[in-house]
């Protein structure tokens, strides 16, 4: 009964009398509403707001929703060859996942637009808060230690400070990168970014465009989201792929950035997916060519984590291999002599992380596209000079150059009990005397890191497989696993122990919810 197209809002007749506000994102975190106007049928509204809230004395209610973007900020200057970034994001989605749930997405992007899946793409932790932090800071946002052959241990990069007020700007957020070079910058998730659950987030505006209003009108944890979607067979993250496909649609003087995350659709149950894969197929499909002159990005932060598949050998990989795919510029796309689609092409067969993809978001921000060969490795030099120092850590390799590290996890930056080289498990002859060494120790861990009496530990089980790696001086990996009654909300703890000659033990990695 009612509709925003190009900024004018119409709403029939026998909606009856109506009024309508709208919805100003006025700062990065939430949102501002203006007060209630009559709607008048002769003289149709220019809502220059991307969000509108409509309601009518025939009890009609709707949420509209656009990317509005001035006039005189939409015509691209012909010299402007500047590609646009768009990342689209699903949480908790894997590799193999999504070639299986949105199996048509999956054909689409990586045969009929000749994308390039990286089957070897890891992550650096369990959950979704310190695998999104690298690729939108750059950084390991947890203290994570090591075992002692592996590598050294990795210090967390953000200090207490940081996260217990607003960020600075100085910061080296991925969207500061791409608004200072003169995108135009837009978030559109679900849920808060990470930075917001467990940091204070950004004291002012950063996006042109966000997501917030999503929150009270097009979630379906709103009433008016149930009114919208009521007979309709839709749900919300309906509404985030149009939000997400008409910011691609949009005319923009300045080249476009959008970084874009869903959690409803696979976090709980990848099979979820299944029912929004023709969706998604046909819309990208619908506008392919809209991405002509685009670096679109399918991406994840971890594999699923939950039920039995988790606990499975294929579910141990399963976790560890988040999906990652990226589809070039017309241009590029097939082009074996084109050194750009040459190194996706090699290098979507290495082991690649998190870092990585922070890396390439910055090359692909500040690369000159018409004069470089691509021949040369990403270097922290280059991203500091190319970024006027905004950007002082550079832990990966940029995909779209040749990446010339070792092909392992360490020179990944991604930690050993979250690598995705899978490593065998074996009982030790001796279990008899290790369990007590590792028990007693692996519980100290547990009461320091969960602030538990440890006479509230409740032992029901407590299992120890060997790691089979040779290390140094004598030294033994574990991986242990200590069942409980509740403690925290929780019953199992898990992780890997080395084991010193002596008898003392060392907790490696890191207990995450």
């Amino acid at each position: 009964m009612s509709s925003l197209e190009r900024g004018v809002l119409s709403i029939e007749q026998e909606a009856g009398k109506c009024q309508y506000r709208a919805i100003n994102l006025n700062k990065e975190k939430g949102y501002s509403r203006s007060g209630w106007k009559s709607y008048n049928r002769s003289k149709k509204p220019i809502i220059p707001f991307d969000f509108v809230e409509v309601s009518c004395s025939s009890g009609y209610r709707y949420g509209h929703h656009q990317i509005f973007v001035p006039m005189d900020e939409r015509e691209r200057p012909a010299n402007d060859k500047r590609p646009n970034i768009y990342l689209f994001g699903i949480d908790a989605m894997s590799n193999q996942m999504f070639h299986r749930y949105l199996y048509r997405t999956a054909y689409w992007a990586e045969h009929e637009m000749e994308g390039v899946n990286f089957i070897n793409y890891g992550k650096v932790a369990k959950n979704s808060i310190p695998n999104q932090f690298p690729v939108t800071f750059g950084k390991m946002k947890n203290a994570i230690p090591n075992p002692t052959d592996f590598d050294k241990d990795y210090p967390s990069e953000f200090n207490n400070s940081m996260c217990s007020k607003k960020i600075p700007l100085t910061e080296q957020f991925i969207s500061l990168v791409y608004k200072d070079i003169g995108y135009r910058v837009a978030r559109i998730y679900d849920d808060n970014m990470v930075h917001d659950i467990s940091c204070k987030g950004f004291q002012v505006k950063i996006h042109d465009h966000g997501d917030y209003p999503f929150y009270s009108y097009f979630s379906d944890r709103g009433n008016l989201a149930n009114e919208m979607h009521k007979n309709s067979c839709r749900g919300s993250p309906h509404d985030y792929f149009d939000h997400f496909m008409k910011y691609v649609k949009a005319d923009s003087k300045k080249p476009k950035f959008m970084i874009h995350m869903i959690v409803k659709i696979g976090h709980d149950d990848p099979r979820t997916a299944a029912s929004y894969d023709r969706y998604f197929h046909d819309g990208f499909r619908r506008d392919m060519d809209k991405f002509d002159n685009d670096f679109l990005i399918f991406w994840s932060d971890h594999g699923n984590h939950f039920g039995k598949i988790f606990e499975s050998e294929f579910g141990f990989q399963d976790t560890r291999n988040p999906l990652f795919t990226i589809i070039p510029p017309k241009r590029f796309r097939g082009k074996l002599d084109n050194p750009i689609y040459k190194n996706l092409l090699e290098n979507s067969k290495k082991l690649t992380g998190p870092f990585d993809f922070y890396a390439t978001l910055v090359d692909l921000a500040t690369a000159d596209f018409e004069g470089e060969d691509f021949t040369k490795p990403f270097t922290l030099e280059m991203a500091k000079n190319r970024t006027n120092d905004r950007v002082k850590v550079l832990h990966g390799s940029s995909i779209i150059r040749p990446i010339t590290r070792h092909n392992d996890c360490k020179s990944a930056h991604i930690p050993f009990n979250w690598c995705l080289c899978e490593y065998q498990f074996f009982s030790p002859n001796d279990t008899e005397t290790v369990v007590p060494q590792l028990q007693s120790e692996f519980i100290d861990y547990v009461v320091q890191s969960f602030g538990v009496k440890k006479t509230n530990i409740a032992v029901q089980r407590f299992g120890v497989k060997e790691v089979a790696v040779k290390l140094n001086e004598g030294r033994r990996l574990f991986y242990v696993k200590l069942l409980t009654k509740k403690i925290s909300d929780r019953t199992r703890f898990e992780g890997y122990m080395q084991l010193e000659k002596d008898g003392k033990g060392r907790f490696v990695g890191r207990i995450e919810p």
